[in-house]
């Protein structure tokens, strides 16, 4: 390669890093604009957790909670009592 073919390649990789930089500053700029608007009307209220019901795992070295319609432990993949998978019958 040559000096000048060189050159260009530097001065190309210098403005893709140049523009992406601009393109993140951007983003991040927006957002937080958008978390202070937010702030001021209230927008940002904190996630309610879900009111489901739940179940560690069996095991003693896990204790991962679940859901109760899981049949395995998210976390280590053990299978689930079965008394945790007992559902609840539709009333009609």
């Amino acid at each position: 390669m040559t000096g000048i073919s060189v050159a260009f390649l530097i001065v190309g990789m210098i403005v893709v890093a140049a523009i992406v930089f601009a393109v993140w500053l951007i983003a991040m700029v927006l957002g937080f604009i958008g978390r202070s608007i937010g702030a001021l009307f209230g927008w940002n209220r904190p996630l309610q957790p879900l009111n489901r019901p739940s179940y560690p795992c069996p095991r003693t070295s896990c204790r991962a909670v679940n859901p109760s319609s899981a049949r395995f432990c998210r976390r280590c993949g053990h299978e689930l009592l079965k008394r945790q998978l007992s559902r609840q019958a539709a009333m009609w």
